[in-house]
């Protein structure tokens, strides 16, 4: 069912289910939703640029390639929606939900998803790039060839996620909730991962040149085929890791705890074990 710009700002103020509206294309840019209930609508290609959608339920509807740049979803509901080619750089998902959500190839960027719900979405190929994901939860999504540089995500909870093939170029991850993640083939040049839970983690080839590790827990993570010239891993738990066939030149180890770790064919010319159990 197509409708107008005004008979849906009315849908919105009434906040009576809505079921099936077709906007396909249309120009919603700057329109005030606040608190709509709509379920199933069709957003393809739309503008909603500067729009709000605060509180708003939006469950399982379609913005693929909409352009939503500058709009609010804060605390919004938007479970099984699809954002598949969206842009939504910029706008603010505080606090929402998004459950079971399609993001591939979306546009992220300088977005602001702190506290956000992202329980198995799909992001691959994502442009996270300078957004803010700082109290997230990431559990059960797949997050593989996304950009995250610049990224703020402090306190980020994200056990068991697939972060393989992306890239966190000088992002802070600082204190998050990182157990037993795919970070294989991941850039984390400059990135800063300091009290991070890591256990178990899959480094393989991965490249973390000047990350910072500081007091994290890598308790049996595979750290296999790395390249961390001059990383900071001090303080760091690193029992039994696979340190195998890896550049560690330079590294800062002290006071880390490498017991158990096995380190076969890896370099660690000018590293710093002061202090550090081997």
């Amino acid at each position: 069912m197509a409708i107008t710009r005004e008979e849906l700002e009315g849908h919105a103020h009434s906040r009576q289910l809505t079921t099936g509206l077709d906007l396909e294309g249309a120009n919603l840019s700057g329109i005030q939703c606040p608190g709509a209930v709509l379920q199933g609508c069709n957003f393809r290609g739309a503008q909603l640029s500067d729009a709000n959608f605060d509180c708003a339920i939006l469950r399982d509807c379609d913005f693929t390639g909409a352009v939503g740049t500058r709009a609010q979803f804060r605390e919004a509901l938007l479970d099984g929606s699809d954002f598949t080619g969206a842009d939504f750089s910029g706008a603010s998902l505080v606090e929402a939900s998004l459950m079971r959500v399609t993001l591939d190839t979306t546009l992220l960027r300088d977005a602001n998803l702190d506290h956000a719900f992202l329980k198995d979405a799909q992001a691959v190929l994502t442009d996270f790039t300078a957004a803010t994901l700082q109290r997230a939860m990431l559990s059960g999504a797949r997050m593989e060839l996304c950009r995250f540089d610049d990224c703020l995500a402090a306190h980020l909870l994200a056990p068991r996620v697939s972060f393989a093939g992306s890239t966190l170029v000088r992002a802070m991850l600082d204190r998050a909730n990182l157990i037993a993640c795919d970070f294989s083939l991941v850039d984390f040049e400059g990135a800063s991962l300091r009290g991070c839970a890591l256990k178990d983690a899959n480094f393989f080839s991965s490249s973390l040149h000047g990350i910072r590790l500081t007091r994290s827990n890598l308790e049996g993570s595979r750290l296999m085929n790395v390249q961390a010239v001059s990383a900071i891993i001090d303080g760091a738990d690193l029992k039994k890791a696979l340190m195998l066939d890896s550049d560690f030149r330079g590294v800062n180890f002290a006071q880390s705890d490498l017991g158990g770790a096995r380190t076969d064919n890896s370099a660690f010319d000018g590293a710093n074990f002061s202090g550090a159990k081997r």
